[in-house]
């Protein structure tokens, strides 16, 4: 079959084979591979945002990410060019059948009246898992920063603070080039403020009444009685932690305090199977 004649929907979905929680993603592909991602996911931002020459757009884009991926830039770009141009083969913006913004609006009528009368963390942010790039920037608008991480599949699009519980927060998503939103979250920047367990204690309960069905482990240890809380936790003394873990979908949601921020992350076993994968990759690389 010639190239031209794959659709990039097609294309990009025989790159991810399903993965369990324990599954290493993406490990094995090739450069020419991982070039087509990065193409994908910056085809999708590009789309989503009306570039006005979104291939090429999402060309220049990709082209320069890759570039530090791997020493095979040869291989990565040719990836990403063959990718692009089965883009504009198929019709640009028009091939990224099922990713619009109606297609995900009718997916959250569908959906919205039951996920939480099962117990299920079943997004972030007024969006559902599987929330395609364009239902993101349909909802809050084009990001103020993106990251591709081309070998693991996944973009990530990051948004100015925002008021989250009376308190500014920085909104993220974390977008697979296949599966939609899998994960995202926000941080909240606590400084050196001496009320940081206060902050902590507003968000635990806030979240708590939003998922009553689901019951949060709840950790909050100081090693250091000397020091007052927020003062062990600056110098690594004590530490702060919520999980609600949803036994209908295996989601989670996690508040941590660390480094001067209140972390609160929502993520799918998809996204915590990347995260694992993410983290052991960076430990090699040290080496």
């Amino acid at each position: 079959m010639r190239a031209s004649a794959v659709p990039l929907a097609a294309m990009l979905s025989c790159l991810a084979a399903p993965l369990s929680a324990q599954a290493v993603p993406e490990a094995d592909l090739s450069p020419e591979q991982i070039g087509a991602a990065a193409y994908g996911l910056n085809a999708q931002l590009s789309c989503a945002r009306g570039d006005a020459d979104a291939p090429r757009a999402a060309l220049l884009s990709a082209d320069a990410q890759v570039r530090r991926v791997s020493e095979d830039a040869e291989g990565l770009s040719a990836g990403v060019r063959s990718a692009f141009d089965r883009f504009v083969a198929e019709g640009a913006c028009g091939s990224l059948a099922g990713a619009g913004p109606d297609d995900h609006r009718r997916y959250l009528e569908e959906r919205s009246d039951s996920v939480r009368a099962r117990g299920e963390i079943s997004g972030l942010a007024s969006l559902l898992w599987g929330a395609p790039v364009s239902a993101i920037v349909q909802a809050h608008g084009p990001p103020d920063g993106q990251e591709v991480d081309a070998e693991a599949g996944v973009l990530v699009l990051r948004y100015a603070p925002r008021e989250i519980f009376d308190t500014p927060a920085q909104l993220f998503f974390v977008v697979h080039r296949t599966e939609g939103m899998i994960g995202g979250g926000y941080t909240v920047p606590i400084g050196l403020t001496a009320d940081c367990d206060a902050i902590f204690d507003r968000f635990t309960g806030e979240l708590r009444e939003r998922y009553s069905r689901l019951r949060p482990a709840v950790r909050r240890h100081n090693s250091n009685r000397a020091l007052l809380f927020c003062h062990a936790l600056r110098f690594g003394r004590a530490e702060a932690s919520a999980v609600w873990t949803a036994p209908a979908n295996r989601a989670t949601l996690s508040l941590s305090l660390g480094d001067e921020h209140l972390h609160v992350l929502y993520s799918t076993p998809r996204y915590a199977a990347i995260r694992a994968w993410q983290r052991e990759r960076t430990r090699w690389r040290v080496f």
